[in-house]
């Protein structure tokens, strides 16, 4: 595994082919990533439907054209309390990768239930609850969330593995991806913004000499430019900050470069980290005994692939070192048009997982999307109809000629729709207010059906909500509430998905990296604490320094991931449980509830199912025994099951159930 953070290497050898083909292939990326963020062929882009959850609903010039006739631009952000309740039934629906041992004769219980002990104890480390909600979200809103999964060596020389989410905004796909899964694609790239003194720590003084005269404005030393971009910047508004003043001076001397890779202001330049498959032959481990491979790491040596090929011989598990094409990652680094990184991946994998609420052959998509004109129309209106309230509060007033002095009709003007006002008149008619016409009531129509149209479009009715909808009993709210947590399937079988393929990369890290001794210290299921020691070498008395074997060896076998969900109480499923509740009790004098215990605990919300079935299995044996009976399986000896003719005979009763005397 790796041992310490990556060295610092000095620069690669500068390939411009290579520079030209990442920049096309980020360049095309970036084109792709800027048509999701702003829209296209119709769509509403990411950035708006960001700018419409967090309240940005009018744009700036809308709103200057508002406050040029004297209107407001009021908003009421009804969309953002549906994605909120999507959210919460997310939040109280938890999910949990679990590891099964595969069909091979190496895994073993044993050492799966040390692997969810260890992933437990990863999604503590790094509060992976949180992470789920941030993921989730910009799934939700935009369509894309990222998670990241890698090796931190800030603390620990061995590697912890560090997972986060990402900045949507800032990943890059590949534009002919057409499956979920980013590994399917040839690439995949991030790109942030770095200082000289950030890139020198990492990369090298070379490569900071190299890249400090662009951040000035005066262009690379010596290395040619081939990287165009135009308006790439597509991140909305974020952070605590709102953004730059790019009217001020600061906009104009920023203009003066191209911004999009440079900010010669605050001396930052943009870097581009590229994940992207290579196939090459290259040598891999071959079972000999069920034929799988695994590439020999790049940075073993002849004696370390010795030492595993020994290793296996010993443990009667032969090894054999041969070359295949193997598609394996390299991770390349881009400043500007220098490359500063260019090595393999230390990963199997690309360290990127995406969540998609919406995917469809690459096509991918949130809820926000599809409730932007509803909203709009509900600004619309309420602030239309506002606006004419306002304008005809003060709505003029009748009287006849000569009854008003002309400083009463000043007054008049004035302070006739203020409370209290006291008006004063000679003989004749006395003065009358004009009534206002009401605002139309097309407008109040209009309304209506955009918040309906919201909450149809969305799926989610207002019993969900928890408002008081049109059903009357208990049993009709809790079936609409069902009806709209069905709605919203879709968005959970994708995370579940995602949540998937975030457990098969994280069981490749610890079965590629975590091969030290390790303590796991991670509350149990039942709420005690579990100590466990993975990868503990075993050593010979009679011969130091020899090991015999290595308990809890998390790096041999092969292992499934299954996704455990806790559902939401008043969920469809739940819904299913329940009317299976009612068959056992409709039918509890054919059929003992014992009978179909499994299938009932299979169909319930209830965690750890596994083991209480085994409980169930151990407390109708002990309650066999107990009564003098044990069943005996169907060909274990004696008569077949069922009646025999002319009764059942000694020994034998009925259901193929033998007598056992009780013991003391």
């Amino acid at each position: 595994m790796l041992y310490g953070a990556l060295p610092r290497r000095p620069l690669p050898q500068q390939d411009t082919e290579k520079v030209v083909l990442l920049a096309h292939r980020w360049e095309r990326a970036a084109h792709a990533l800027k048509l999701w963020a702003e829209g296209a062929d119709g769509r509403s882009g990411a950035k708006r439907c960001y700018d419409f959850f967090e309240g940005r609903q009018w744009t700036p010039e809308q709103i200057a054209t508002l406050e040029g006739q004297g209107r407001l631009a009021l908003k009421w952000n009804k969309l953002g309390r549906l994605v909120r309740l999507v959210l919460g039934y997310h939040q109280n629906n938890k999910t949990q990768a679990k590891f099964l041992p595969a069909a091979d004769a190496v895994s073993t219980q044993e050492v799966a239930d040390v692997l969810n002990l260890l992933s437990k104890q990863i999604d503590k480390d790094n509060l992976l609850d949180y992470v789920d909600d941030a993921v989730f979200l910009d799934g939700l809103v935009g369509g894309r969330g990222y998670y990241d999964s890698r090796l931190d060596f800030t603390e620990n020389d061995f590697g912890d593995i560090r997972i986060r989410s990402v900045d949507p905004f800032t990943v890059y796909v590949d534009p002919d991806l057409q499956d979920y899964d980013l590994n399917k694609g040839g690439f995949v790239a991030e790109s942030r913004w770095v200082s000289v003194d950030e890139i020198e720590h990492t990369y090298g003084r070379e490569a900071a000499e190299m890249v400090r005269p662009y951040t000035a404005g005066n262009g690379w030393n010596g290395f040619p430019t081939s990287l165009y971009v135009s308006d790439m910047e597509v991140t909305p508004v974020r952070g605590f900050g709102l953004e730059e003043d790019l009217t001020g001076p600061y906009g104009a001397f920023r203009d003066l470069f191209n911004h999009e890779m440079v900010d010669a202001a605050r001396k930052n330049i943009r870097l581009i980290d590229m994940q992207h498959y290579v196939t090459e032959m290259s040598r891999v481990f071959v079972d000999l005994e069920t034929g799988d491979r695994s590439p020999v790491p790049a940075e073993w040596d002849e004696q370390r692939v010795a030492k595993a090929l020994y290793y296996a011989e010993s443990m009667n598990n032969p090894l054999r070192v041969v070359w295949r094409p193997v598609r394996k990652p390299r991770w390349t680094t881009l400043v500007g048009d220098l490359m500063v990184h260019d090595d393999w991946s230390p990963y199997h994998t690309f360290t990127l997982t995406g969540f998609f609420a919406y995917f469809r052959r690459g096509v991918t998509g949130g809820m926000v999307e599809d409730l932007i004109d509803p909203q709009r129309g509900i600004n619309k209106w309420r602030a239309a109809a506002a606006d004419i309230v306002s304008r005809t509060a003060n709505s003029g007033w009748m009287y006849e000629e000569n009854t008003l002095n002309p400083d009463q009709e000043r007054n008049l003007e004035e302070f006739g729709a203020a409370p209290g006002v006291i008006i004063k008149y000679k003989d004749g008619k006395k003065p009358e207010k004009i009534d206002p016409s009401p605002p139309p009531m097309a407008m109040e129509r209009l309304e209506r059906q955009d918040t309906a149209d919201l909450n149809e479009i969305s799926g989610i009715n207002e019993s969900a909500l928890g408002d008081l909808d049109k059903v009357q009993s208990g049993k009709a709210i809790i079936a609409r509430q069902r009806q709209a947590v069905v709605a919203i399937q879709m968005y959970r079988t994708n995370f579940s998905r995602s949540r998937l393929l975030l457990g098969q990369k994280k069981l490749n890290l610890i079965q590629r990296h975590y091969t030290e001794e390790r303590m796991i210290r991670v509350m149990g299921d039942d709420g005690k604490m579990v100590e466990k020691i993975v990868n503990r070498r075993m050593m010979d008395p009679t011969n130091a320094g020899s090991v015999t074997a290595i308990a809890n060896d998390v790096s041999r076998g092969k292992y499934s991931v299954a996704i455990d969900e806790t559902p939401l109480s008043a969920t469809f499923a739940e819904a299913q449980f329940e009317e299976a509740l009612n068959l056992v009790k409709e039918l509890q004098g054919a059929i003992p509830p014992a009978a179909i215990a499994d299938i009932l605990v299979d169909m319930s919300s209830l965690p750890r199912k596994e083991e209480i079935k085994q409980r169930i299995q151990q407390a109708m044996g002990m309650t066999a025994l107990a009564s003098g009976t044990v069943p005996m399986p169907p060909g274990a000896g004696g008569p077949p099951p069922g009646p025999m003719p002319g009764g059942p005979g000694p020994g034998i009763t009925q259901g193929n159930v033998v007598p056992m005397p009780r013991t003391a």
